[in-house]
């Protein structure tokens, strides 16, 4: 696998600064594997297993692998990458090499990922005394808005006399604030971020009003909160 991969980076593989082609995750994979000069590996390769037949639905946040990404390493050193996507139940960031193989990045290499304008980082997790990767919704000097995804198993129902239901996978999310160090549940709407911008709470509904964005949509509230950076 590792021949195939260097034989892909030959092909061409390479960083971008703001803007520029993506390649496929075999090429993706060999390029953060080369460029770190210790050699210190950005994740490694595995085949794909068939799921069990017992279990509908998918275990990754994106319906399929159509995305198109971008792997930042640093301010001025970023990757775009086709065919990415999250792997809810195992925590971690993928790009599809081909059919049978994914390549999973090493999130302790990399700054954030970008798939499809939605961020996520990986960061030390309190609550679960743990390091974990968590969509950034939005952010401010005084806080930031994470939301996070879980795996839950929604059983079925065996009776064939009823419509025998296999169990199903679903993702369930959860919406936190990070003042400083701490991390609490966060509700995402109008009076919890209101609240969370003090003082220019009045401005910022004014803003949100104008120009018709909800507090309970994530691309709304990320508007929002540019809007109350720049005051």
């Amino acid at each position: 696998m590792k021949n195939i991969f260097l034989c892909a980076l030959l092909l061409g593989a390479s960083t971008i600064f703001a803007q520029g082609p993506s390649v496929d995750g075999a090429r993706a994979a060999n390029f953060l594997n080369t460029i770190d000069n210790q050699g210190a590996a950005f994740g490694s390769s595995s085949l794909i297993r068939n799921p069990s037949n017992s279990i509908t639905g998918s275990v990754h946040l994106f319906d399929d692998w159509s995305n198109k990404g971008v792997a930042v390493i640093s301010n001025d050193q970023k990757v775009a990458v086709n065919k990415l996507n999250i792997n809810v139940q195992r925590n971690t960031v993928e790009a599809r090499i081909n059919t049978d193989s994914i390549f999973t990045f090493n999130l302790g290499k990399i700054d954030r990922v970008i798939i499809q304008n939605r961020t996520f980082k990986q960061v030390y997790f309190p609550i679960k005394e743990s390091n974990r990767l968590l969509e950034i919704i939005g952010s401010s000097d005084d806080f930031v808005i994470y939301k996070d995804y879980e795996i839950d198993i929604k059983e079925g129902n065996p009776n064939p006399m009823r419509g025998a239901q296999k169990d199903r996978f679903i993702i369930r999310d959860q919406y936190y604030a990070q003042i400083g160090d701490t991390f609490k549940k966060f509700k995402l709407k109008k009076k919890t971020i209101l609240k969370a911008v003090g003082a220019k709470a009045d401005e910022v509904e004014e803003f949100a009003k104008k120009n018709k964005f909800s507090f309970r949509k994530d691309e709304d509230v990320a508007r929002i909160l540019q809007h109350y950076n720049a005051l």
